[in-house]
C-alpha cells in the first residue's frame, strides 16, 4: 500500500508531538505537519484577539468553557481535509477518524506504560506530585474515550474507542528500552515506501 500521509494518534504523554517532529526531519521537511492541539490554538487566538476583555483567559479555561462538541467535529473534519491533500503528518487523539475512508493515510498508535508516560509529565506539572499526574493522565485518557464514542461511535458501526488497535496500520510501544525514536522512524518510512 503507497500512503502519502500519516496520522498519528496514542495515549497522553505517548510522545506524538516528538514523533511528529522527527518525521518532518526524516523527510526532509516534504511534509507539513499539524495537530489537532495547534489548530486548536489557532482557534484560541483568534477568539482572544475577538474578546479583547478576556485576553487574560488562559488556553485550558478557553477550552473547558468554549470548546464544544460541534467545534471538534469541525476541527476533526478540518483535519482529514488536510490529510487529503498529501504529504502531511498529523498529530490527533481521533486519527481514525480524521482518516476514515482515505486509504492513503498510514494510521499509527503510540502506547506507553503510565509510568512513563508520568515521568515524561514531570516537566509540564512541575507543581505536581507523580500521583496527581497519574489522575491527570488517567482522567485525560478515560474523557477522551468517552468523548470519542459520544462524538465519533456512530461511523464505526457503534463502538470507537480510539486505543484499539484495530482501527490502526501500527502500534509503536514508546517505553524507553524498546525502540528508539530514530528505530520508531525507520517503521515508519518503511511503511511509506
Amino acid at each position: 500500500m503507497n500512503y502519502n500521509s500519516v496520522a498519528l494518534s496514542g495515549l497522553p504523554c505517548s510522545g506524538k508531538t516528538s514523533l511528529c517532529d522527527e518525521l518532518v526531519l526524516a523527510l526532509r521537511l516534504d511534509w507539513q505537519t499539524h495537530s489537532i492541539g495547534g489548530l486548536f490554538r489557532e482557534r484560541y487566538k483568534f477568539w482572544r484577539g475577538e474578546n479583547l476583555s478576556r485576553e487574560n483567559i488562559k488556553f485550558e479555561e478557553y477550552w473547558a468553557k468554549h470548546v464544544k462538541d460541534e467545534d471538534i467535529r469541525e476541527v476533526n473534519n478540518e483535519a482529514g481535509e488536510l490529510l487529503k491533500k498529501g504529504k502531511m503528518i498529523l498529530d490527533s487523539r481521533y486519527a481514525a477518524v480524521n482518516a476514515k475512508d482515505i486509504n492513503s493515510t498510514l494510521l499509527i498508535f503510540l502506547t506507553c506504560s503510565l509510568e512513563t508516560r508520568i515521568n515524561r509529565s514531570l516537566l509540564k506539572y512541575r507543581d505536581k506530585s507523580p500521583d496527581e499526574i497519574c489522575s491527570i493522565l488517567l482522567e485525560r485518557e478515560q474523557d477522551e474515550c468517552r468523548r470519542g464514542q459520544e462524538l465519533y461511535g456512530n461511523l464505526f458501526g457503534g463502538e470507537y474507542d480510539y486505543r484499539d488497535p484495530e482501527f490502526y496500520h501500527l502500534v509503536l510501544n514508546t517505553d524507553a528500552g524498546k525502540l528508539s525514536i530514530d528505530e520508531e522512524v525507520k517503521l515508519i518510512l518503511s511503511a511509506l515506501a
